[in-house]
């Protein structure tokens, strides 16, 4: 186990990053900033959308989460993020 101190800075870096993410991609559609027929549907279906400018594959959403997390963490050094497709395929940035 981490010692305590590690802890709470961990509970702290996840809740920060956790949240944006829940805020932002949780249950949302991530579309990229030119597929402007999908951004309109699912604008008015209502639904939770986050536009990107870049396709919103694995690889590139690595990119922006860990360009977020140093954005949001600037106490701690963020050094790579991974996203994973399925249980066996990821993409990391560093």
């Amino acid at each position: 186990h981490y010692p305590l101190r590690r802890q709470r800075q961990m509970c702290i870096r996840d809740s920060i990053i956790g949240g944006w993410i829940d805020d932002n991609l949780d249950h949302g559609f991530i579309a990229n900033v030119e597929d402007v027929a999908v951004i309109d549907f699912i604008k008015k279906a209502g639904s939770k959308l986050h536009v990107v400018e870049c396709e919103p594959s694995a690889e590139n959403l690595s990119a922006l989460l860990l360009a977020k997390a140093r954005e949001l963490l600037p106490a701690f050094r963020v050094s790579s993020v991974v996203v994973f497709e399925t249980p066996t395929s990821s993409a990391e940035a560093k």
